[in-house]
């Protein structure tokens, strides 16, 4: 594992790093090419979630620090999640009541699924 990351993107590598070593990367992403890019309104910066054939990897985007730098890197993405963390920490009931709520931004819900298959280490 790795400490060169805090926070959210620790745990986000965190899972990644599990899911990779228990083999559900490979046998379910080989041929899945996505970046999820993830910002924690209340803990800036965001950062992209890479997985590429079963690898993955993280990068930290320090220019993007608020919703509006969101929407304009989302050619950087496939993906994207943008909400406070105490909504991603309460799990998916509370974000689905956030992108009701408007207070959750996301541009598919595909992006779910992927954080979900990480979340489901822990």
């Amino acid at each position: 594992m790795s400490a060169k990351f805090t926070g959210f993107p620790a745990l986000m590598y965190s899972g990644l790093y599990i899911l990779k070593e228990i083999g559900i990367l490979k046998k379910d992403y080989s041929d899945t090419e996505v970046k999820i890019l993830l910002l924690i309104t209340d803990a800036p910066p965001a950062f992209l979630i890479c997985i590429d054939k079963g690898d993955f990897y993280i990068e930290i985007l320090n220019e993007i620090m608020n919703l509006e730098d969101v929407k304009n890197a989302e050619s950087l993405c496939d993906y994207y999640l943008a909400t406070p963390s105490n909504i991603l920490l309460a799990g998916a009931d509370k974000i689905f009541q956030g992108i009701s709520q408007n207070s959750v931004k996301i541009n598919d819900n595909k992006v779910l699924i992927y954080l979900g298959t990480i979340a489901s280490v822990f």
